[in-house]
C-alpha cells in the first residue's frame, strides 16, 4: 500500500511521506531511547524522582528486556547521569558490585549524610518602602 501511495507521489514528498511512516512506526520507542541515553539529573530533582524518570523511559524504549538488561542499563545511565560527582565517585567506590535497587540506596544514603537530597530555601527581603531624605541608605 505505501508503494502505490509513494509512487505516485513527488520525490520530496514521497521521501518525506516514508520517513513520517517510519517515525509513526518506530519513533516512540526510538525517541525513548535517545531521551534515555541523554538524560540527567537536574539540581533541583530528589534521588527518587530520578529513578522514577529512568526506570519509565527504560520500560518506553526497552519493554521486553530481561531483567539482567533491565539492570545494567539502569546502573549504567543512573551513575553517568547524577548531578553530584561526589556521589558518581562514592558509588563507583562502594556500590560497585551492586545491582540497580541497591545501588539506589546507597545514592540515597549518601544524599541523606551529606544533605545533598534537600532543596536550599533563599529568602530575600525586598523592601519597597520610599526612603526620606532623612533616612541613612
Amino acid at each position: 500500500m505505501t508503494s502505490s501511495v509513494t509512487s505516485k507521489l513527488p520525490q520530496p514528498q514521497a521521501y518525506n511521506h516514508i520517513w513520517e511512516a517510519l517515525a509513526r512506526r518506530f519513533g516512540g520507542a526510538r525517541e525513548a531511547m535517545r531521551r534515555f541515553d541523554s538524560i540527567r539529573q537536574d539540581e533541583s530533582e530528589t534521588i527518587p524522582d530520578f529513578e522514577q524518570a529512568l526506570r519509565t523511559l527504560h520500560r518506553e524504549a526497552w519493554p521486553n528486556a530481561t531483567s539482567e538488561q533491565r539492570d545494567a542499563a539502569l546502573k549504567r545511565r543512573f551513575e553517568d547521569g547524577l548531578a553530584s560527582s561526589e556521589m558518581v565517585q562514592f558509588l563507583r567506590l562502594h556500590a560497585r558490585d551492586l545491582e540497580f535497587h541497591a545501588k539506589v540506596v546507597k545514592a540515597r544514603q549518601f544524599a541523606d549524610a551529606t544533605d545533598q537530597g534537600r532543596s536550599k530555601k533563599k529568602v530575600c527581603i525586598i523592601d519597597t518602602r520610599s526612603k526620606s531624605p532623612a533616612q541613612p541608605e
